[in-house]
């Protein structure tokens, strides 16, 4: 597939101008900020744009152009020359239908279901007479990658599809999709904010801001030498599983539309190589090297190394939590088996774990919404459970009230709190770095990133004595991550820290407990256990995490 002077127009310019080409047998990863224009050039590409929003330039397929022409011409391109690979597969597969019905509804050789399963790693013969409620989400996304393959398509268009996958479960999807397209030949465009899986798995990286490529090239040297200040700064922003940093450093500000670029780089303003000529005229992709394109007019300077050691946590105080002997069983299936552990005041406890480990289950347990089979939860200081813990969720587009203002959100949680003094909401807002002005506004006004410094601040309104943090980062791109996490770095409550990313659970654990299908098999110091595992599993998860 080749683009060429994309441009995607609605309200106001969103893509202006973008240049890609996907080559059979090549992996081309598009990266960027949320709000960047990623997934809106991926829908453009599909011919699947939404109503209110028009697509100019030129998209061909094998040659033949695309864009603009009607649904005659796009149905039998769509599932038979050009597949999708969308970020939830419970929201792409129909509930209603099996996951061999899937398949067979898309497949267009006679290649049999059993085949097309064992394809994608998948070879219990039972999975294509279940529906897509009865599987994992590692088993979802499977089935979801094989109904995309069944076509035979030329290229397969992959949109965050490990993002809220464990470590271990996004490894074997990424090396299924490697096998899967080497054997085939196929062109894959991969769409990710996380880039050590874009650096990991693709031949090329193309680097998308306010809706334009600023840079492209070869993934090993756009890795290795940055010609684009912003690319340097994302890449600043990942966190990292080998140690943890004394500072997380995400971008300052946020992402312009494109249609709000009138003159110059678009990233001047957030830039801190920000030159006299970057203001004046916008820069053309131009290259910079053999194979490589930059938009940056000046040559980029390598931010300096800074060695530094993080401070060692205050000593913790007395327990918050203690957890002991907890079991929890859905039918025959255990999904805690005698968990035990506490959390200790100003600390912060990382649980990690694979889909299906217990970690969530832990979690409404703690929190009263799961009623377990035996074991007690103890909870220090006294009053209704609210008060004592409360939980940051992953998808904050969910947890907040939409039809609620953020100041009436927050209100209302800091009157949930234990008798004294409430916090005010324009201290709630300062305490999580946002302006005292967002209170008149809906959540939907909001940025993902905005919006779960929402939903923290929400939760330490009630001043509890402990924050559950279930996946807090997990949907949110690296320079807003890194905010967020430095948030909850400062915030001094005890914290019990449920990821499936052990680079972040790194920067954020004091302590570190491994589940493993509802068991404990290790726990200690965070440093001590992802330095030197002790059991098998762990150093699984560990090999699994793609490095930078």
């Amino acid at each position: 597939m080749k683009v060429t002077g994309l441009r995607v127009t609605g309200p106001g310019l969103i893509v202006d101008g973008v240049d890609l080409e996907v080559s059979p047998g090549e992996t081309v990863g598009l990266v960027g900020e949320s709000g960047s224009g990623k997934s809106l050039t991926a829908r453009a590409m599909a011919g699947l744009l939404p109503r209110g929003l028009r697509a100019t330039g030129s998209i061909t397929l094998g040659g033949r152009e695309l864009l603009g022409a009607g649904e005659r011409v796009w149905r039998p391109v769509r599932g038979r020359r050009l597949a999708l690979l969308m970020q939830d597969p419970f929201a792409m597969l129909n509930p209603l239908l099996t996951a061999g019905a899937h398949i067979a509804e898309s497949a267009r050789s006679r290649v049999s279901v059993a085949e097309r399963l064992a394809e994608v790693g998948i070879d219990d013969p039972s999975v294509a007479r279940r529906h897509p409620f009865e599987l994992s989400g590692g088993m979802r996304q499977r089935v979801a990658l094989a109904a995309a393959l069944a076509g035979d398509p030329e290229l397969l268009i992959a949109d965050e599809p490990t993002t809220a996958l464990d470590a271990t479960t996004q490894h074997e999807i990424l090396q299924l999709v490697r096998r899967v397209q080497r054997a085939r030949g196929m062109g894959v465009l991969l769409i990710t904010h996380d880039l050590r899986v874009a650096f990991e798995l693709c031949d090329r990286v193309a680097v998308m801001y306010a809706g334009r490529i600023v840079e492209q090239g070869p993934a090993a040297e756009v890795r290795r030498s940055p010609a684009h200040p912003y690319t340097l700064r994302l890449l600043a922003a990942v966190p990292t599983v080998e140690r943890r940093l004394a500072r997380l450093e995400g971008i300052p500000g946020s992402v312009p539309a494109a249609g709000e670029v009138t003159g110059g780089c678009a990233f001047a303003a957030r830039c801190e190589q920000v030159a006299p000529e970057c203001t004046q005229a916008r820069p053309p992709l131009r290259e910079a090297s053999p194979g490589r394109l930059t938009a940056c007019l000046t040559r980029v300077r390598p931010r300096a190394a800074v060695h530094v050691t993080a401070a060692p946590p205050p000593e913790p105080g007395p327990p918050v939590l203690r957890v002991t002997g907890l079991s929890k069983r859905y039918g025959g299936h255990v999904a805690l088996g005698g968990v035990s552990l506490d959390v200790r005041r100003g600390e912060t406890v990382g649980v990690v774990g694979g889909s299906g480990s217990g970690k969530t289950t832990l979690a409404r347990c703690v929190l009263g919404l799961a009623v377990p089979d035996s074991g007690t939860v103890e909870l220090a200081g006294e009053g209704p459970r609210h008060r004592l813990v409360q939980c940051v969720f992953q998808d904050p587009s969910t947890s907040l009230n939409p039809a609620m203002s953020v100041g009436a959100a927050l209100a209302e949680a800091a009157a949930q709190g234990a008798p004294g003094p409430r916090p005010t909401v324009s201290e709630l807002l300062e305490q999580v770095g946002l302006p005292a002005a967002y209170a008149s506004r809906r959540p939907s006004a909001l940025s993902g990133g905005e919006r779960q410094r929402v939903a923290i601040a929400r939760a330490l309104a009630v001043r509890p004595s402990l924050l559950i943090c279930d996946e807090p980062v997990a949907s949110l791109d690296v320079s807003v991550q890194a905010h967020v996490l430095e948030l909850l770095r400062q915030v001094g409550t005890a914290m019990l820290f449920i990821t499936h990313d052990l680079a972040v659970v790194r920067q954020m654990a004091d302590r570190l407990v491994v589940l493993s299908r509802g068991e404990v098999v290790e726990a200690g110091e965070a440093d001590r256990v992802l330095d030197a595992p002790a059991h098998d599993y762990t150093r699984t998860l560990i090999a699994s995490v793609p490095g930078l």
